[in-house]
């Protein structure tokens, strides 16, 4: 998926979760892009190393 879809559908996940008071995780909060396990070839390098997005 390119990176302009990916944004949408990402954008639309969270309108999905406002629009129906659905609780997200609080590392969310503080700038992670993904909850992963380490062992997750999908997580992000910096989140596992506790670098977030701010």
């Amino acid at each position: 998926m390119d990176r302009q879809r990916r944004g949408v559908a990402l954008t639309r996940a969270w309108e999905v979760h406002r629009e129906n008071d659905i609780e997200h995780h609080e590392a969310y909060d503080q700038g992670m892009r993904r909850l992963s396990c380490r062992a997750c070839p999908l997580a992000h390098t910096d989140d596992l190393r506790g670098r977030y997005v701010s």
